[in-house]
């Protein structure tokens, strides 16, 4: 008799901790988000070094539900060859100070560059769907022009915590160093 009394109230402490979980999943539910700072080309490169430069960037709409980035990028000689990137990334506290920031990447290698540009659904997807003119492999002088819708698909890609995140991306065309980007954004949770 005593074993059956202390399965019922086994079984309703699991069912009162089960919605008590629920519960706090459904009131206090919260959504990562981001801001952009800052994209634009690496301050300790000179516009005439690169033969890929960053000209104009600026953050369109900051609201929630509408963010993009226009960006205007200048290509003054065909860019052919292997094309390879490297990426560095460092997370630092909300406030943003150097003394905070720690390696989260370093010298990430993207390699087959050209294979990646058309490739739908892709962390850069809306960057290089929203080129224009098309930018395709070997990559032809001219300016181009990008309107960058950005959501929070991110982090879908994967698990960012918050905090201030600095990266740095570095394009090379066989093994010589073609564009220098810095990228700056805030990640934020906030509740839904």
């Amino acid at each position: 008799m005593w074993s059956i009394f202390f399965q019922h109230i086994e079984m309703n402490l699991i069912l009162f901790i089960v919605l008590l979980n629920l519960s706090h999943q459904t009131w206090c539910k919260t959504q990562k988000s981001f801001e952009i700072m800052r994209f634009e080309s690496c301050s300790n490169y000179k516009e005439k070094d690169l033969p890929m430069q960053l000209t104009r960037g600026r953050r369109l709409g900051h609201n929630y539900n509408n963010r993009s980035l226009e960006l205007t990028m200048v290509i003054k000689e065909t860019i052919g060859g292997r094309i390879e990137g490297t990426i560095n990334l460092w997370k630092c506290d909300l406030t943003g100070s150097q003394s905070s920031c720690e390696y989260y990447v370093k010298d990430l290698k993207v390699k087959k560059i050209c294979e990646k540009i058309p490739m739908k659904d892709q962390l850069w997807s809306p960057f290089t769907q929203n080129i224009s003119p098309q930018l395709d492999c070997p990559m032809k002088p001219d300016t181009y022009h990008v309107n960058c819708p950005f959501s929070n698909d991110i982090f879908r890609f994967m698990p960012v915590p918050t905090g201030i995140w600095k990266a740095r991306g570095l394009l090379f065309s066989d093994n010589n160093t073609v564009l220098c980007i810095d990228f700056d954004s805030r990640v934020l949770e906030r509740k839904v």
